[in-house]
This record gives structure tokens, sequence and C-alpha cells, in this order.
């Protein structure tokens, strides 16, 4: 079997942009949400505001990298791959692997061990397919809200005049953002209780889960404009 084709592998992979995603796009959250709430700690932030357009630029566009290596169609690693592997190995989560798992090499079943086999779901073709639709419905916000910029402006600069950037991240809204991000941070730590053997690396998960405005004038004074030739148009938020 090859690596990209390994269920686990493809988990790991998933956990990790899942992750990435997220804490790049919370800790942006975070910083505009704080800022939004209390007038001394914006006074402070434009102190030295290059320093946090940075930072909200550099959270951004990681987030949108992060994103692309996960709905890209023409990698190995990849949402789709992970479902196919999840498909090729249902075999995995039948009732008997799940007892074998359990039972832990004792020549015997524990007392509880038929309870939990009883109440526990298997997973068929039909959740596969339930999943399969979930991300394509996520798919398309992806492909209308995130992958223009990420294309065109981010991994390749196609576009360069201001109006025209400004379009390519016009496509969506920091709700519909912060719900696919969701969405992918969710599935992961669901997919990851599903697989009883399996122990993530250590990672400091997001605690940032509110809906927040992102409005780029409640974090940095306006006459910051002409530095933001680089980056501000990633933020796409104004």
């Amino acid at each position: 079997m090859t690596r990209h084709r390994d269920f686990l592998v493809q988990l790991e992979n998933f956990r990790r942009e899942a992750y990435l995603a997220a804490q790049y796009l919370y800790s942006e959250m975070a910083v505009q949400h704080a800022a939004s709430k209390s007038e001394r700690l914006l006074n402070r932030l434009n102190m030295t505001p290059t320093f946090w357009l940075s930072h909200g630029s550099a959270c951004q566009t990681a987030a949108y990298v992060c994103l692309g290596r996960v709905f890209d169609t023409k990698s190995r690693f990849n949402v789709d791959e992970l479902l196919n592997a999840f498909e090729a190995n249902l075999h995995e989560f039948s009732r008997e692997a799940l007892a074998v798992r359990k039972r832990d090499g004792k020549p015997s079943d524990p007392e509880w061990l038929q309870e939990y086999l009883q109440r526990s779901h298997y997973p068929t073709s039909r959740d596969v397919a339930r999943l399969r639709a979930k991300v394509a419905e996520y798919r398309q916000v992806y492909d209308r809200a995130i992958k223009p910029a990420r294309h065109k402006y981010i991994a390749h600069r196609e576009k360069e005049e201001h109006a025209e950037v400004q379009a390519l991240f016009s496509g969506g809204k920091v709700k519909e953002l912060w719900r696919l991000v969701t969405f992918l941070l969710f599935a992961q730590q669901r997919a990851l209780a599903a697989v009883p053997q399996w122990t993530p690396r250590s990672t400091t998960a997001p605690t940032v889960l509110c809906e927040v405005n992102l409005q780029r004038q409640a974090a940095v004074k306006r006459s910051t404009r002409a530095h933001s030739g680089r980056h501000e148009e990633a933020h796409g938020v104004h």
C-alpha cells in the first residue's frame, strides 16, 4: 500500500491541516474581537500598527494556504483522499475489528465489551457518501470565497490592481470562513474519536469559537494604509 492510501496517514495530515487553519483564523479573530471590545487595547495596538497588520495578514494567508491543501484535488493528501482511504478501510471499523482492539491481546473479553460493541456505530458506505456530500457543500464555499484569492493572489500573482485584488477576496463572508474552518476542526475531532488506537501529537487547540465582526478600522489607524500595499489586500474584509 502506498503511503497516501493509508488511512491513518491521511487522517494525521487532515488533523494537522485542520488545526493549523483554525489556529491561524482564530488567532486573527481573537485580536480583532478583543480590540473591538476595548478602546484601551485598541490604542495600545495602534502604537505598533505595522506589527498587527503583519500579524493579521500572515494569519489569513496561512489559513488560506492550509485550506488550499485540504481541498486541493491534485495532491495526494487532501480531504478527498482521506475519504477514499476511509472507504477502502471500512473493514477496520467493523464490529469484529473493534472487538479485537478492545481485547488488547487478552485471551478473554472484558465484562463490559459486549454492551460496548452493541452500542457502537459501525460506518458503512452510506456514511462515507454522507461525508462526501457534506464536504461537497463546504467545497462550494471554498471555491467561491477562498480559492480565487489563494490561487490568483497568494500562491500565484495574477492580479495586482487594488480593485482586482479586492474582488478576489469578496466572494465570501467572515461567517462562512469561520464555519468552514470549524467544520474541518470538528470533523477531524470526530474522526479521531472513531479510531481507538490513535494518539495524536499534542497540539494547543484554538479556544476562540465566537463569530466576530472583523472591521479593519477597529484594529489599525487609517494612516497605516500606505503600508498595506504588500499585504492589506490579503485580509479580504474591510
